[in-house]
């Protein structure tokens, strides 16, 4: 047996980058190939790797969807989701960090599963599977059709208008593997639309 395990947080204030052009979803292992090469002709100098690929587009084609600008990749969130990451994984807990904040305000969407199980746009599309629960016209935290922001709240996250940048890194355990994304300037601000703000 499987399972899949997600978090995202809320936020109640105001909270050397890479970018990656947004790309069609990825239907088979012909167009992933083809998306490299656009890709590695876009940003020669940067190696992507395919975590960061298959992040990204699936982040990416979901704004694409709502009408905002496509995130770029940054480093120095990549780093910080490692830390966590690796934090989780070797002490086998599931919770944000609660060190976020401060020193800055960072979005954050926690996923974990059975380790192996799951490839990269599996566990994002878990996020971007929310939609189907966003309430199109609500101000956070009425943003979901069933009353629970928390049931659409990663994907509030990666499609949130004035967000612009996100990192994001895996560890594993004998048995979980865990992600997480951080992002820049962090959305689900209590009081914002998530697009129109």
């Amino acid at each position: 047996m499987h399972y899949i395990l997600g978090l995202s947080a809320i936020f109640m204030g105001t909270p050397a980058y890479l970018a990656l052009p947004s790309l069609p979803p990825m239907n088979s292992e012909r167009q992933l190939v083809s998306a490299t090469v656009q890709i590695e002709a876009h940003e020669a100098e940067k190696k992507w790797t395919f975590m960061q690929m298959q992040l990204m587009l699936a982040h990416n084609d979901a704004r694409k969807e709502v009408g905002v600008a496509p995130l770029q990749w940054d480093e120095r969130l990549e780093k910080h989701a490692q830390k966590y990451a690796q934090y989780l994984a070797d002490h086998d807990k599931f919770d944000h960090d609660p060190n976020n904040g401060v020193i800055e305000w960072q979005g954050e969407n926690l996923w974990k599963g059975t380790r192996g199980a799951f490839g990269y746009a599996q566990m994002a599309d878990g996020w971007v599977s929310e939609k189907k629960f966003y309430k199109k016209d609500g101000i956070m935290p009425d943003v979901s059709v069933n009353g629970n922001w928390t049931a659409v709240g990663h994907y509030t996250q990666i499609i949130w208008r004035s967000t612009t940048h996100v990192g994001c890194a895996i560890a594993s355990n004998d048995t979980d593997d865990i992600l997480v994304c951080r992002y820049s300037p962090a959305g689900n601000v209590m009081g914002q639309h998530p697009i129109h703000h």
